[in-house]
This record gives C-alpha cells, structure tokens and sequence, in this order.
C-alpha cells in the first residue's frame, strides 16, 4: 500500500516538473519577445530622433527664407515707391519737378502715412492734379556743382546763390532774357520758361514768361526767393536753349540762375517753404565723382539759415546715396531746404536731390 502511494507521488511530481518546464519555456519566449520589443523601441526611437532633427533643420530653413523674402518684398517696396516718385514730373505737364500728392507725408520706411479706405496707388492717382497748383503737392529738386571748394561748404546750386531777399526784403521785380536771338517764343530755341518760389507776399507762385531772345522781358511778379527756373516749350525737337537764358534784376548786377546753353533747367538744390504752409522732407539723395564729397543737408526755419540737419560722405568711384530718414523731417513756415557740400580733391562734382511736401 505504501510503495503504491509513493509511486503515484512521484508520477504528479513528475508531472509537475514537466508543467513547471512548460512554464520556464513560455517564460524564455516572452523574454525574447520583450527583448525585440525593447530593440523595436530603441530603433524607433531613434528614427523619430531624425526625423525631429529634420523638422527643426527644416523650420530653420523656413525662418531663413521668410526673412530674407521679407527684406526682398520691403526692398522691392521701396524701389516702387522711387519708380512713383521718378513718373512724377512726367504727369506734371508744365515740368515744375513736382506732382500733387496726398496730404499725408510719405514715412522714412516707403510706407505711407495713409488711413484712406481706398489702396494707395489707386488713391494716388485720383488725387494727382496736372498744371501747376501751389498746395498740398510733392516738390522735387535737384542740386549740381563741378569744383566744389575744398576749403569752404558751398551749395549745390550751380553758383546762384544770391537771393532777391537779400536785397531786398520785400522783394524784386526780375528782369529775363537770353544772349541768342533764336530764344523766342517762336524760334528754334527756348520759347517759354518757368519760374517757381516764394513772392512778396510769402506764399508759393508760379509764373511763366514768354521769350524775346536778347529783349529783357520783366516778370509780373516780385520775387522773395528762388528754387526753381526751367524751360517749359521749345521749337526743336529735344531741343534746349540756344544761348545762355538769365533771371537777374532790372539793373542786371546780379543773376540769381540761369539756364546754360543746350540745357532746360537751372539745378538749384534748394525750396522754400511758404508763411501758410509747412513742408516735410523724407528722402535725400546726393553723390560725388573724381574726389570724397561732403555734404551737408540744411534746413532752416524762418530766418536761421544755419541748422544741419543730416550729414554723409561719398566716394570717388561715382557711387550715391540714398537716406529715407526714420521720420520725415519737418520744416516749418517760412523754412528752407538747401544743400551744402566740401570737397577732398580740387577736381570734383557733387549732385543731390530730395523730395519735399508741402501742405497748407
């Protein structure tokens, strides 16, 4: 009885050893498993490692390209707005350098300060008035001078500097005429000139006289000051003025600009703004060639003739510059707006323009 007991003992504990084998051979397979398991993760992992790398590099491409389309767009901006201001005069059809605008300067950025439903350009064009307005417009000027002094600032108006103001506070009448007879108003040269400044009165006028030729012609108006003396009509295709056209006084002591021959325009570097009105100035341009050119940006509110605005420097290589100003500068009634420079080398030529609102 008991060896039958003992045997069936050893028979379960058999099979228990057989069962507990079983278990340890399931236990070896999900070992294994979990060891793939983990590899898998590890693998994984490190794939989504790269592709993290990937996006991040990626993101740092697009920040790049935005940026650098950005600069592109406001560059691209900016060069429109040049283009605008160049078209300008060309809608102007008496060819005072200037066209009518919005009542808003225009910001040092090349954006507008502009609160007008309408877009820009379209508004720009509706308020653009051809002829010859006086108020609320964009005036351009440009200023010339060969062998600036290297020793004194001068002003970039071709050597006409003197004012009818100077004189005389109140103002002169100012005489016109050319030293060729084919200056007239029906000949092959210069027929009609114009001429823009200030008056006796203060405000901005515009008057223009027909040619005599050698004949002195008198102006109707009486003259403050000066910025602008140009050809308006001539008899010859792209012709210009056949001899030397000047505005002086009646006695012709002094000439206050004048127009060389084959030209159409006296350089004057120079506005004034009137006792109604108030200009702003947001863009400057000058360049020098053969030597350095210093120049000098001043503006002058009423009678102080004598504060810098700005100041820069070009090369000799023919390069110029371009300064839009982080706000426009302002220039009360009464002002003036001129440029001065001081050369290197005693060979040298200096130009320089800006635009410059005026509103009332």
């Amino acid at each position: 009885m008991n060896d039958l007991l003992v045997h069936e003992l050893i028979q379960e504990l058999r099979k228990i050893n057989e069962n507990l084998k079983e278990v340890k051979h399931e236990l070896m397979q999900h070992q294994v498993q979990m060891r793939e398991i983990h590899q898998y993760y590890r693998e994984d992992k490190a794939t989504f490692d790269s592709i993290l790398s990937y996006l991040r590099d990626y993101q740092g491409i697009m920040d790049y390209q935005l940026s650098h389309d950005a600069r592109t767009d406001k560059e691209a901006m900016l060069g429109l707005k040049k283009m605008i201001m160049s078209i300008s005069d060309v809608w102007e059809t008496d060819r005072v350098g200037a066209s009518a605008l919005n009542n808003a300067p225009i910001s040092s950025d090349g954006t507008p300060i502009y609160t007008n439903a309408k877009p820009f350009l379209q508004y720009l064009a509706e308020v653009t008035n051809a002829g010859t307005n006086v108020t609320s417009r964009l005036y351009y000027r440009i200023g010339f001078l060969t062998n600036v002094s290297t020793t004194v600032q001068q002003f970039l108006d071709e050597g006409y500097s003197s004012e009818p103001a100077i004189s005389n506070p109140n103002g002169l009448v100012l005489r016109v005429f050319s030293s060729s007879p084919n200056d007239t108003a029906t000949g092959s040269g210069a027929q009609k000139i114009f001429i823009s400044g200030i008056d006796a009165s203060g405000m901005r006028a515009n008057e223009t006289i027909a040619l005599a030729g050698t004949t002195r012609v008198n102006t109707a108006t009486t003259w403050k000051y000066l910025d602008f003396f140009a050809i308006i009509a001539v008899g010859t295709y792209n012709g210009g003025a056949s001899g030397n056209i000047s505005l002086t006084n009646i006695g012709e002591s002094i000439t206050y600009a004048l127009i060389p021959t084959a030209r159409r325009s006296w350089r004057s570097g120079r506005i004034h703004v009137p006792v109604n009105g108030r200009g702003y100035i947001h863009q400057w341009v000058f360049g020098s060639f053969k030597n350095d050119v210093s120049f000098e940006l001043l503006v002058s509110p009423d009678t102080d003739k004598n504060i810098v605005i700005g100041r820069s420097a070009t090369n000799t290589t023919g390069q110029s510059t371009n300064i839009l100003f982080p706000a426009p500068i302002y220039i009360p009634s009464n002002g003036r707006v001129i440029v001065q420079a001081i050369a290197a080398g005693t060979v040298n030529q200096a130009d320089t323009s800006f635009s410059l609102h005026i509103t009332t």
